[in-house]
């Protein structure tokens, strides 16, 4: 039962309901890094922006590396150890 594999880690992609859990987590996780790249781009871009707007950018750049890291911790805590991907 799925219950059981959840309990000892056990999990598989391929396991009923919580498969769903593997495939968002990644596709948020793959978001996560493409705003990261996209920020990290931006800011070697050399552009000119305000002081407010560089606070505003480096907090959603610290919400989207939260956002990941959490999504690591959920599939660590079902799935074992996981593939960390870090490129966009």
């Amino acid at each position: 039962s799925e219950f059981n594999e959840f309990g000892t880690k056990t999990l598989l992609p391929s396991t009923g309901t919580v498969g769903y859990l593997w495939t968002t987590s990644y596709e948020a996780i793959a978001r996560c890094n493409s705003f990261l790249s996209a920020v990290a781009q931006f800011q070697s871009g050399g552009s000119i922006i305000s002081d407010d707007q560089k606070r505003q950018l480096r907090w959603m750049e610290g919400q989207a590396r939260f956002i990941r890291a959490i999504h690591y911790f959920f599939l660590v805590n079902c799935y074992g150890e996981s593939m960390i991907t870090s490129a966009a």
